[in-house]
Parts: C-alpha cells; structure tokens; sequence
C-alpha cells in the first residue's frame, strides 16, 4: 500500500512539477486510510477509462438528453448491454425514458427474465400467460411497473385465476397500468367447478381494478356464476377512469343473469368517463332484455362510440350528446323489441350519427330483414348527417347468393342512399368466400350514380376472395362505375398477387399490383382511371 501511495505521489509530482513536500495540497487523498484509498484510486481508474473511451465512441461527447433520445431506438437486450460499456451509459441505460415504450421480451428464458425484471425500471406492454411457467415471485416482487398487461389463460384452473389477480393487483400498485387485456381459455378445464371459480376471481379483479383507461375482455368464460354477483356486490369501489370497455366475443356459457351483472357492474362505475364501449358478445339474450344496460348506457356524458346488438331501450340512446359511431351486431338472434328500439334509435339519432355499421348473415332471413329495417330507419328521415356507411355482409353457405339480391334488398339500399345527404364514404366488406365480387357489390358498381348519391366521394369495397385489384380494373362494372361518377374514388382492398393473377401475367398497369412486401396483408388500392380498358384476356 506504501508502494502504491508513493508511486502515486510522484506520478503527480512530474505532472503538476511540484515538490514532494508540496503534494498534500494537491493529493489530499494521500492522507486516506488504506481502504478509502483504494476506492479513491478505483474511482479514479474507472474515470480515466471513461475518457479514454471518447477517443473510441465520440457519442459520448453528447449530453445526457440527447443521448437518450440516440438510445430510445435500442431493443431490450441492446439497453442491458450499454451498462457494460461505462458508468455514464450503464446509468442512462436504466433511465425510465428509455423503457415506456420496451415491450418484455418473451425470448428469455425464465433464467434471463429474473434479473430482467430486476433491473427494467418499467415496461410499455407485458404479455403472460398463466399458469405461470416460472416462479410467481417474479412478477409479484418486481418493481418493474408496466402500461399495457396481455393475460391469457392457458388453462382455467383456481391456481390460473389466483396467480392472474396477484400479477393484476401488483401492478396497479405500482401506479402505471392502465390498458389491461384478458382471454379465457379455449380448452374445456378438468374440473368445471374448480375452473369457474379460478375465473370468478379474475372476473372480479378485472371489474375492480383503478386508474385503468383500457379494458378488453374476450372468450368463453364459465365464471359468469351467481357467486361472481355476490363478488362484484363485495367489491371495493373503484373511481371512474375507463375511457374504453370491450366485451368482445365474450361468450357466457349459460345464460346466467351473471354476465348483465358484470357488464352493467363496470359500465356503471365508469360510466362518468367512457368514451368507447363495445359490447361485442354472443349469446346475448341476457342483455337484450335488460333495461338497466340502456339506461346505463343512455347516462354517459361522454360516450362517443358503441358497438353492440339491438337492445331493449335503446331507443333512450338517442338523448347522448356525444355519441357519433355506432355498429350493429345484426348476425345473432335478437328479440322483436330489441330490433324495434334499435330501428327508433337510428330515426331518432339522425342529426348526431356521423359513422354507421351494419353486420348482417345474409342467408339469414332474420338478419337480412333486420338490416334492411335500419338502413330504412336511418333514412327516414331525409336529414341524417351520417358521412360513412359501412355494410358487412356474411355468407355462411358456400356457392349460396341466399337473399343478398333480393329486389327487396337493393331497392331499400338505392333508397337509402339517395335520402342520406351527407354520405361520402360507402363501405361493402364481403365474408362469403367465393372469388370474385359479389352480387352486392356488381350491384352497387352498376346502380350507383351522382343522382343516387350525390355526396358521395369514396366506396371501398373488401371483397373476400378477390386476390389482385388489378384484375377488378377489367371488369365492365368497375369501368362503368367509374364512368358515371367521374367524382367518386373507387378503393379495393386485396392481397398481392405477386404477377399471378392473368392480368398481371399480360403486363398491362404494372403500378396496379400491390406490394408484395406484406403478402398476407391487403392492402388498399385506389382503382385509376384509364381510356379503352380491355375487359376480356387477348
């Protein structure tokens, strides 16, 4: 230790040119026990280390924000890497800047995700699936606080719920949850009753968790129970904070009065301050003779966007100030009252309604009646103020047109049409997978005019089964269309053909095909105008 004291001492000497006697104005460290030394001296290494770096990596010349706006871009694993660098970008790697956006990396193994989660101040997604695969205590323990919790439930059992609201109730503790998904488990559980009440305790969580902005529940749940009702009745009170609720394919198993409960339970709590609810669940009975869902749902100051079945009383929703996108569930069963109250919406609504979606089975006579009656009630009265009308056409019948063109059916929607001023965006989405357009979009290409619908700028058309809009370009209704409506801008959504569709093979339009980068993601075209277009193969 002398040793080192004095080789220190005369390496300053012959820097500084000062006598010896002169060293404990400069070197006052030298005076340190021998422990503190060596610290001093460790520190002063590490220090000289970090400037012998700028020579390698002039980033570091950078100042501290700019550099985490340069390490924002960096995955997870990068991140953890910079803390073996030096101290300064080992201590900015962990700044929580840097980490809002980082989604937890499910490619570690369960070795790798401990210390993970030890040192990640916090995450902006964390998906998990339970039962856990790994020991609870990593993500009950942690400190790591995450915006966005994906469960899924691998299997419904006690333990799977149990371990699902310890994970939930942890990070709302931490403060930063606020969007949390959940999906029950596909598979049928070995012990019913021991799955249900696994599922009553998540259910119940879900209802009862704060400061969440986002709530998405969807899948076949066998916890809608009457033990859940005594639950949600027990439940702490939770402040409003849900801006947007998702009941989505939220299939009770029977036909409980346990799933209203639940529904009605967090639309109340939150009803001050949602914005967006979607009520997307089948079977719905249960609902569609509930009152209390609509009044519920009418007393939302703020409520912007439905989704939803034709519900008793809907008729009340007509009185929120806000709400301006509506969607029709029309594919399932629904009581008489139910569709009424949903067609005396829509006349009632017509001065607020910007946006309107109809889904209907259209080999379902039921169905198919029921979208016909809205369409007819939200032109009724001539003065609706809605811009966008979107139609989502299902066909469950291979090679079957059903009562899609039944006269019935087009003249209601021609007559739509022409009493919706305001329209200009038209939107046709076919689920009946046949090639080709379907009867309802030739008919639309051919019955469409400026007298028609004199609004109207836009029509978008999916078609199921349609693989390249190059081929839509060469078909006498499209080219008719766009001869009559020398406004309109006609949109086809398809997937790319990769030049294996027979006009594409011919070489004509090269800029019609679609980008093959994304293979299995349509993508919209915007079908041009052009002179003399073949409509039959050389």
């Amino acid at each position: 230790m002398a040793e080192q004291k004095s080789e220190q001492a005369d390496r300053v000497a012959v820097e500084s040119r000062s006598a010896p006697s002169d060293l404990l104005g400069v070197l006052p460290e030298l005076l340190l026990p021998d422990d503190a030394f060596l610290e001093v001296v460790a520190e002063q290494e590490s220090e000289q280390a970090d400037r012998d770096l700028l020579g390698d990596l002039p980033l570091l010349l950078l100042p501290d924000d700019a550099l985490l706006e340069v390490m924002q871009y960096l995955h997870v694993a990068d991140l953890l890497a910079c803390r073996l660098v030096c101290r300064r970008l080992g201590a900015l790697a962990l700044h929580p800047q840097l980490w809002g956006h980082q989604r937890f990396p499910n490619k570690f193994s369960p070795r790798e995700r401990a210390p993970v989660l030890r040192l990640a101040p916090r995450f902006g997604l964390l998906n998990l699936t339970v039962p856990l695969a790994r020991p609870l205590t990593f993500f009950t323990t942690s400190k790591c606080a995450v915006e966005t919790l994906w469960l899924g439930m691998r299997q419904s059992t006690l333990q799977a719920g149990q371990e699902a609201s310890l994970v939930i109730r942890k990070q709302e503790a931490l403060g930063r949850l606020r969007r949390l998904y959940c999906r029950s488990s596909p598979a049928d559980p070995d012990d019913p009753a021991e799955a249900a009440a696994g599922e009553v305790e998540l259910l119940a969580t879900l209802a009862s968790t704060s400061q969440l902005e986002q709530l998405l529940v969807y899948g076949s749940w066998r916890g809608f129970t009457p033990s859940l009702v005594e639950e949600l009745r027990l439940s702490p009170f939770t402040e409003a904070s849900l801006k947007l609720l998702r009941l989505k394919d939220c299939d009770p198993l029977s036909l409980s009065p346990a799933f209203p409960a639940f529904a009605n339970h967090i639309l109340s709590t939150h009803a001050s301050t949602l914005e967006s609810v979607d009520l997307n669940s089948h079977p719905l009975s249960a609902l569609n003779s509930d009152l209390s869902t609509c009044s519920i749902l009418a007393g939302m100051p703020k409520l912007s966007q439905l989704r939803c079945a034709p519900l008793s009383g809907m008729d009340a929703l007509a009185e929120c100030p806000l709400l301006r996108d509506v969607a029709f569930e029309l594919k399932g069963e629904s009581s008489a009252a139910a569709r009424d109250a949903a067609a005396k919406f829509l006349r009632r609504a017509t001065q607020q309604l910007v946006k309107v979606e109809l889904v209907y089975n259209a080999t379902a006579s039921t169905s198919l009646k029921t979208a016909v009656d809205m369409v007819q009630a939200l032109a009724a009265t001539g003065k609706s103020r809605v811009e966008t009308l979107s139609l989502v056409h299902h066909e469950y019948s291979t090679g079957l047109f059903g009562t899609m063109d039944s006269p019935r059916w087009r003249q209601a929607l021609l007559q739509a049409l022409r009493s919706l001023p305001a329209l200009s965006e038209l939107a046709v989405t076919s689920k009946c997978h046949r090639p080709g357009l379907t009867g309802l979009e030739t008919f639309l290409f051919l019955g469409i005019t400026p007298a028609v619908a004199p609004a109207l700028r836009t029509l978008k058309v999916q078609p199921d089964e349609v693989r390249c809009a190059h081929g839509a370009l060469h078909t006498e209704p499209v080219q008719r269309l766009l001869a009559s409506n020398p406004a309109l801008r006609l949109v086809v959504l398809a997937r790319p053909c990769n030049k294996k569709c027979d006009w594409c093979k011919v070489g004509c339009h090269p800029e019609m095909r679609c980008d093959a980068r994304y293979p299995f993601q349509k993508q919209e075209i915007t079908i041009p105008r052009y002179e003399n277009v073949q409509l039959s193969l050389p």
